[in-house]
């Protein structure tokens, strides 16, 4: 491997580390985050959160500065139009430290909700109890709280300024923030849709075979948009966009015909009533997004071609 390839292999790292950082959204830049599983739940369900139901659990913070608690929320595919109250404590303690109630409207299904309070600046090591609960839910007018992925995830939450101004905190903040993202699996498959497209088009050495270069390129595109679809982190919206532009540097390079991106498209398509019929709706839409977008490259890839095609004649 010579030298110019590896300068290439490590600005592409670099690139794709702070894309991912930025655009992965399960947590804030200036916040470290820790996942507590199903376990640290003491009573839960994952049906609609009705009068008298009450999900609770505790965790014990990884950090100081526990500023938020978050989970990923299940609207059930319509819109409600209730309260529910987040209520949290430290351990042992009578009094509630924190109780807010938010109107279940703004939730969207599938992503983190962050429960936001004042930062707990030494609570590290402490335990500290939740509950959730709806003060008039019913079973067709309430969210629910997701199983699986993260749980309850505890957020540690420290401004641009304390990190700046004191610098030893600052250092310790970047090496467990890089240690934070670097253990959460969703983050690493993430950093691939980045990664994979990237050497592609820009390490890989080019061949005269170029059918193996089509090959190649849509199962690169194709990977890139089921991971953009299936993972369950949140994710902001531009990622779309870097993918879009990704599959079409890929098609250009390849010489891709259009028609394969056209039946990339017809793919995603059917992925749409399949992920609607398990209850997946966040999936549905987002396969629509990646279809759109798929379809608008297919009709500029075409164009391109009718154009080449009577400049050649």
């Amino acid at each position: 491997m010579n030298k110019i390839t590896q300068i290439k292999i490590f600005l592409l790292l670099c690139f794709s580390v702070v894309l991912a950082v930025f655009l992965y959204n399960e947590t804030y830049i200036t916040s470290l985050i820790s996942y507590h599983g199903a376990d640290s739940y003491i009573s839960y369900t994952d049906n609609p959160l009705t009068h008298g139901v009450i999900i609770r659990g505790n965790i014990t913070a990884g950090y100081n500065n526990l500023g938020i608690i978050s989970f990923h929320i299940n609207t059930f595919n319509r819109l409600n139009n209730n309260t529910l109250v987040f209520r949290l404590k430290e351990q042992g303690n009578i009094d509630w430290f924190v109780v807010n109630s938010y109107v279940t409207d703004r939730f969207v299904s599938g992503e983190s909700y962050p429960f936001g309070f004042p930062p707990i600046t030494d609570s590290k090591g402490k335990t500290y109890e939740f509950e959730l609960y709806s003060e008039n839910g019913r079973p067709d007018n309430s969210i629910g709280i997701l199983p699986g992925y993260g749980g309850p995830a505890s957020h540690y939450v420290f401004t641009r300024s304390e990190l700046i101004s004191d610098n030893q905190l600052g250092i310790q903040f970047i090496f467990e923030k890089i240690r934070n993202l670097f253990s959460d699996i969703h983050f690493l498959i993430f950093l691939t849709i980045f990664i994979i497209p990237g050497w592609y088009l820009f390490v890989s050495k080019d061949t005269k075979k170029n059918s193996h270069l089509q090959t190649v390129g849509v199962f690169v595109g194709l990977y890139s948009g089921l991971v953009y679809i299936f993972i369950p982190a949140t994710i902001r919206s531009e990622t779309i966009f870097i993918i879009a532009v990704a599959i079409a540097g890929m098609c250009v390079r390849a010489r891709i015909p259009a028609a394969s991106l056209f039946l990339g498209s017809l793919f995603y398509l059917l992925l749409i009533p399949l992920t609607i019929f398990v209850g997946n709706f966040r999936a549905a839409n987002n396969a629509a997004v990646i279809v759109f977008f798929t379809l608008v490259s297919a009709v500029i890839l075409s164009a391109l071609k009718v154009r080449l095609y009577h400049k050649e004649i």
